[in-house]
């Protein structure tokens, strides 16, 4: 499949600049051609009945891609989002800034994140971990988790800030 992941199923223009790795579909004006589609759409058309790790790194289209999984995102175990947050303090592109639009998405749909706000390199900063509470509690509390435990588990909420230098 080949989609430009967005908010709607339209057609979006990627940038094909020198610096491969940075291209995006985020205000441009000219680029190459390149159908988009939800990922609500996606897990549909693939019949998926849950999603166990979505790992998100489109170069500043993150807020577009979230308004386009309103029902993927509540059968979805974890998430690894990458925000682009820096490239918006380096040139000035507000439109690429997302970190905090999806942290509180992913709060509003009972995820639990963990950052990690001390680590030296700007684009690890701005990555965002999360599990959603409800369905690993649910999972946990199905595989036989002991008695107490599982009590114990019932009202918990796990929240974590990560330091050092490892991904």
């Amino acid at each position: 499949m080949n989609y430009a992941i967005a908010d709607s199923q339209s057609e979006f223009l990627i940038s094909d600049g020198a610096e491969h790795l940075a291209n995006s579909i985020v205000g441009n004006k000219a680029g190459i051609p390149v159908p988009g589609a939800t990922l609500d759409q996606i897990v549909v058309s693939l019949d998926l009945p849950r999603v166990d790790l979505l790992k998100m790194n489109i170069e500043g289209a993150e807020r577009m891609a979230i308004a386009g999984m309103a029902d993927v995102i509540r059968k979805t175990r974890y998430v690894c989002i990458c925000c682009h947050d820096f490239v918006g303090n380096r040139n000035g592109r507000e439109a690429v800034r997302s970190k905090a639009t999806i942290i509180a998405f992913l709060q509003r749909n009972g995820f639990d994140l963990i950052v990690r706000k001390s680590d030296p390199r700007e684009w690890i900063r701005d990555t965002v971990y999360g599990f959603n509470r409800s369905l690993n509690k649910a999972y946990l509390l199905k595989k036989g988790v002991p008695s107490g435990m599982r009590e114990a588990m019932k009202g918990a909420t796990v929240s974590a800030t990560l330091t050092g230098h490892g991904c």
